[in-house]
């Protein structure tokens, strides 16, 4: 079954569930780990191997030359790099010198890159002559492992697969010993009893996956160079097997899109070349959270392929992304993802041999999505360009990587985003970014005042437990979808209740309602965080990005007892912690609010994408908790009904 609430399974997307294969039937774990600890491994095949077949090499070369724009998008990157000193070795980020290895060796692998063998032997060693590949950010934190040295060494591992001509048999031999020494011995002592932190029994977390899919990726290559490499996969499978077990059942993960598919990426990677060097017989990718996960992805993107980037996420659908799902839409067989896979294809050995472009492929025909664990809720009109994409956040305040930001929605329309979540800030640990019981919240970007939601009295929302937002419900009808979230405990001793009702109707038209009771009389103000620039034209805000353009009407509460916007902008300057440098951060907001404090409030917000200034029919009428709103392109009547709203066919 397609494992969603009855009210957003569309008989279309039932269809396609059923056409799909069969669900795999999960070997014994035990089975399985004791497997990757004794049964004799198959020779491994010549380099390369762990990602990619050397015999189809000359194939994906040709189709990376025909993807045009990525192919050459990666070629620059390497060739950027080629130029480089390869011996200057970030001290503070070897991994991040690593991971330039890599991105050199995947190019060269898809095509030739003059100077490439000297440069690719030279960072190799340059990184073997580093004492320590743990970060200074981690010290105190992990005892023996960091994921900087699993990053680092997964990274080494496909440069001496990609590139074996650049590393003859004593070459590779002396960096597999390397790597054994700077990753292997630390990945084992941080695994045993004690273990670090993040492979404690019951511990689900980025770091786990991370350094167990990187780490198990590392054992694989070297494997025949490693007397306990079949100890180190074991580990890490039972890794990742741990945070799978995690997932919920619509397959979402709190810390958003971007941290899950970055660090599931790992996982999968590890479970791919696991897979092939055992010859199918090692198949991680039957675990049942690998044949949910992908909706998360798939419906958090846009169709202009962006991505709902809450909690410390970025908005690009990147090729990681991409390749990650890619990789479930092959083990799995699933059209729809299939089809978001295409929207950023990566020019990589590992994306080319998973997506070679003859599979069916389809845009799921589900147009609301809601994964309650997490609290977000996705809506859209279609999967065109030109269709309206909205989505709505409200879930746990205590997940890694959490924002306050319970009841805040994002809008794209016609391929542009217009009300936004803004990108990654980076991390400063030495400021508390990851103190959330304080600290974390003087960083606009987590914070409250940084997403289209409510500041109360000028106060933001409390981090802890019981301090949650949550989806409601969502469900779509012919020519409109609505989602609904309650965020009333996130404003302890201010609020009663904070219940928003978000609903797109045709292609053109937002709605949204908030109805708010407080504790005692507040002050109420209604935040929108948008893209390109903003203007006033009467009661109107027209928001304009690069070309499309969002008039913003307020419809209740009533402005005859006076009514206030402001414009903000709001700068910060701060360490990163990671490269020690100076980032400057903004975030800018138009802000509504009445001029009296209130016990209770309603307000209506019409949202309207490149509308036509004519009289096209859209009509309001009534008064708070008791009106109307004709929507004609949805051929939609919009009216209250009780906290939320209901949509009704017009006449």
């Amino acid at each position: 079954g397609s494992r969603l609430p009855a009210s957003l399974t569309t008989p279309a997307h039932t269809a396609m569930l059923a056409a799909m294969k069969p669900p795999h039937n999960p070997p014994d774990r035990q089975a399985l780990l004791a497997t990757i600890r004794d049964a004799p491994l198959p020779a491994a095949p010549p380099r390369p191997w762990l990602l990619a077949d050397a015999a189809k090499l000359p194939d994906l070369r040709r189709r990376a030359q025909r993807l045009g724009q990525p192919f050459e998008t990666a070629r620059a990157a390497a060739q950027t790099l080629l130029a480089t000193p390869p011996e200057a070795v970030a001290p503070l980020q070897p991994y991040v010198s690593s991971a330039q290895l890599a991105t050199v060796a995947q190019a060269g692998a898809l095509g030739p890159l003059p100077g490439l063998t000297a440069w690719l032997r030279a960072r190799a060693f340059a990184l073997l002559d580093v004492p320590t590949w743990f970060a200074p950010v981690h010290v105190g934190a992990c005892r023996a492992c960091d994921h900087c040295m699993c990053n680092t060494a997964a990274h080494l591992a496909l440069a001496i697969d990609l590139a074996p001509d650049a590393f003859p048999p004593a070459d590779a031999a002396a960096v597999a010993a390397g790597v054994g020494r700077l990753f292997l011995e630390p990945f084992l002592d941080g695994t045993a009893d004690p273990c670090e932190w993040w492979f404690r029994p019951g511990m689900a977390s980025n770091w786990k996956i991370m350094c167990c899919g990187d780490g198990g990726l590392a054992a694989c290559s070297f494997a025949d160079h490693w007397p306990h490499a079949r100890e180190a996969m074991a580990r890490a499978a039972q890794g990742v097997l741990d945070v799978l077990d995690s997932v919920p059942p619509e397959g979402d993960w709190g810390e958003g899109v971007g941290y899950w598919f970055a660090t599931l990426h790992l996982g999968l990677r590890f479970a791919h070349a696991l897979r092939r060097r055992s010859r199918g017989t090692l198949n991680l990718f039957h675990h049942p959270a690998l044949q949910t996960t992908g909706d998360f992805l798939a419906q958090l993107t846009t169709p202009a392929g962006h991505v709902y980037n809450f909690a410390d996420c970025d908005p690009g659908l990147s090729p990681t992304l991409a390749e990650a799902l890619a990789m479930l839409a092959n083990a799995q067989d699933r059209p729809d993802w299939r089809h978001v896979a295409r929207l950023a294809p990566a020019a990589s050995p590992l994306y080319l041999s998973c997506e070679d472009g003859t599979a069916p492929a389809a845009p799921s025909p589900r147009r609301a999505a809601v994964f309650p664990t997490t609290g977000v809720a996705t809506l859209r009109s279609g999967w065109q360009t030109e269709d309206l994409f909205a989505g709505l956040k409200s879930g746990p305040s205590t997940v890694g990587h959490s924002h306050l930001d319970a009841n805040s929605f994002v809008l794209e329309a016609a391929g542009q985003p217009l009300v936004i979540e803004h990108p990654y800030w980076p991390q400063a640990h030495f400021l508390g970014f990851f103190d959330p019981a304080a600290l974390r919240w003087n960083f606009d970007g987590p914070a409250t005042v940084g997403h289209s939601t409510l500041l109360v009295d000028g106060q933001g929302q409390t981090w802890g437990d019981g301090r949650d937002g949550r989806i409601l419900g969502a469900e779509a009808g012919a020519a409109w979808a609505m989602a609904v979230g309650e965020a009333a405990d996130c404003y302890p001793g201010l609020l009663r209740q904070f219940t928003r009702t978000l609903l797109i109707a045709g292609r053109d038209t937002v709605v949204i309602r908030d109805v708010i009771r407080c504790e005692g009389e507040r002050h109420i103000e209604w935040l929108l965080h948008y893209a390109g620039d903003i203007r006033s034209d009467g009661i109107l805000s027209v928001i304009e990005n690069a070309g499309v353009r969002l008039t913003v009407q307020p419809l209740l509460p009533d402005r005859g007892q006076g009514w206030r916007w402001s414009d903000v902008t709001r700068t910060s300057l701060y360490e990163c912690s990671d490269t020690r440098q100076p980032v400057t951060r903004q975030v800018r907001y138009r802000s509504f609010s009445p001029f009296r404090r209130a016990a209770q409030v309603e307000f209506l917000f019409l949202l309207r994408v490149n509308p036509s200034g004519g009289d096209d029919g859209m009509a309001f009428s009534g008064e708070a908790g008791a009106w109307r709103l004709a929507v004609p392109g949805s051929g939609c009547t919009v009216a209250p009904c009780g906290d939320r709203l209901v949509c009704t066919p017009m006449p």
